[in-house]
């Protein structure tokens, strides 16, 4: 092995180093604020963001482990728990992990200095010594810049982690507020980034599960999705571009496997709440075999009735009563012409889907206003009409 080859821990290299060591650790507070000075001159963030006193007592405290350990590391390994510590208050305080890990290169430049120094000074037959020992010295130095980069990240992940807990949290608690008073919408609309007068929508997972190898989309159609844990499932939020609603409910089916809520388009962050109560309102008001996304536009009358039963039964009572009472035949025969015309809005296109002539389908229509004393030409009664359809259909 050449001059400046590595060497074992031996009892010379020990006295070489050791001495040197030693020496240099007898002036700790002095070469602390050296190197402090030479660290806050090369990491601008860090001179702006750590305190001089405590970044200085961190250099001194790192120093005076590190100078006791390179003629040999002790079993405590305190230079790493020390390099572990300033890695994790580094990140807390956002400093870059660059300029982390150049003030350990600045150290292991400014005390290499010094130890050849020192040697040279006392023991210069021993420099040769000295510089095959560099490797071991160099080595202890980028272990603790490798330690307090690893603390770094995980203190980062830490943060990222309780960061989005505490959007989820934030998020969750104004989809349950009626009424948020501003300091809720202005945490929401920091943690978050969402605009507090965007349009949005909600759609609620209750009854679904996300796909075989699928992961909640952070988008969806080219709109934002943010998504928070509700009390049955994972209530999505959707930052809507646009009139994006019809490919927003494309997408969800693409994710999400199951009966999925969708709200309407609402306005501003103050309107998640109702959003949320009418995702769930959609939802409630599913057929019993319908899957994928129930959207409350297409299903309006069905989920009127599902959100006020006793209104609903009210009004089958009064206007289908008489209706219900014909033979079943008949009855049947009113009540699909009544719901296809109300679906086509024409009487030859009623007539067309229900394989008849154009003149059945107005005489039905006709007998049905008879029966109910509710006439199709009046907006009010067709509205009426509609509902208490809807409600010997849901029962």
């Amino acid at each position: 092995m050449g001059a400046l080859g590595l060497i074992e821990r031996n009892q010379t290299h020990r006295e070489v180093v050791g001495m040197a060591a030693r020496r240099l650790s007898d002036d700790t507070p002095e070469l602390a604020a050296r190197l402090l000075k030479r660290i806050r001159a090369h990491c601008p963030a860090a001179a702006r963001l750590v305190p001089e006193a405590e970044q200085f007592e961190s250099v001194k405290l790192g120093l005076s482990y590190g100078l006791a350990t390179i003629p040999e590391p002790g079993p405590e390994r305190r230079e790493l728990v020390q390099a572990a510590r300033t890695g994790r208050r580094r990140a807390a305080q956002g400093v870059p992990l660059d300029e982390v890990v150049k003030s350990y290169h600045l150290s292991v430049q400014l005390v290499w200095d010094e130890l050849v120094r020192i040697v040279r000074e006392d023991s210069p037959q021993r420099l040769d010594l000295l510089m095959r020992s560099s490797m071991h010295i160099w080595a202890g130095i980028e272990r603790q810049a490798d330690v307090a980069a690893e603390a770094y990240r995980e203190a980062q992940a830490d943060q990222v982690r309780f960061a989005d807990e505490r959007a989820r949290l934030l998020l969750g608690e104004l989809l349950e507020t009626n009424a948020p008073e501003q300091p809720l919408i202005d945490a929401v609309r920091d943690t978050l980034g969402l605009e507090e007068t965007g349009s949005y929508a909600v759609a609620v997972t209750r009854y679904a599960r996300l796909r075989r190898g699928a992961r909640q989309p952070d988008t969806m159609a080219g709109a934002r999705v943010v998504w928070s844990a509700g009390t049955d499932g994972d209530i999505a939020v959707v930052a809507l571009r646009g009139d994006g609603l019809g490919k927003v409910a494309e997408a969800l089916e693409a994710a999400v496997q199951g009966p999925v809520g969708l709200s309407p388009a609402v306005t501003g962050l103050t309107s998640l709440a109702f959003a949320r109560r009418l995702a769930e309102t959609a939802l409630a008001g599913r057929r019993p075999d319908q899957r994928g996304v129930v959207a409350l536009d297409d299903h309006l009358l069905r989920s009127f009735v599902k959100a006020a039963p006793d209104l609903a039964e009210l009004l089958r009572r009064q206007i289908m009563t008489d209706v219900l009472a014909l033979p079943s035949h008949e009855s049947t025969a009113l009540l699909d012409t009544l719901a296809c015309w109300l679906e086509v809005g024409s009487t030859a296109e009623a007539a067309r889907r229900l394989y008849c002539h154009r003149n059945t389908v107005l005489n039905r229509l006709r007998r049905l206003e008879q029966v109910t004393g509710r006439k199709l030409d009046e907006p009010r009664d067709v509205v009426l009409l509609a509902l208490a359809l809807e409600s010997v259909k849901s029962r």
